[in-house]
């Protein structure tokens, strides 16, 4: 059923995602893009048809790429670390570690909540 439903999702928009409004001490509200390197990354989860979502950065704005679907994002007005899609039917709500770098980000849609873990970036 969920397979059916993130299918659905995204074949109807490129992305639909709503993340779960958490707080998290020490986060930063996102103005600037040049903010936008801390987010970039790739996310593991279970529990979708796809083992990953990565989050990047393309002309000035965050960009999120699930399986072969991808879109930019934008930040949500008066929140801290969180974004949604251009259709605002998808919302990721990224998490901090006590160091104020971001380890999850949770993804909600329609009362399903996902959690996937940054994963450590290759150099």
């Amino acid at each position: 059923m969920k397979k059916i439903i993130l299918s659905f999702l995204l074949a109807s928009t490129g992305l639909i995602y709503e993340a779960a409004a958490q707080s998290v001490a020490a986060s930063v509200v996102v103005t600037d893009t040049s903010r936008l390197e801390e987010f970039v990354g790739n996310f593991k989860f279970e529990d979708l048809p796809f083992e990953y979502i990565e989050f990047s950065i393309k002309e000035g704005n965050l960009y999120v790429k699930a399986g072969d679907r991808e879109g930019p994002l934008k930040p949500i007005k008066d929140t801290i670390d969180k974004f949604e899609n251009a259709d605002n039917m998808a919302k990721f709500s990224f998490l901090r570690n006590e160091e104020k770098q971001i380890v999850k980000v949770v993804l909600d849609y329609d009362g399903s909540v996902f959690e996937g873990k940054k994963e450590a970036s290759k150099k």
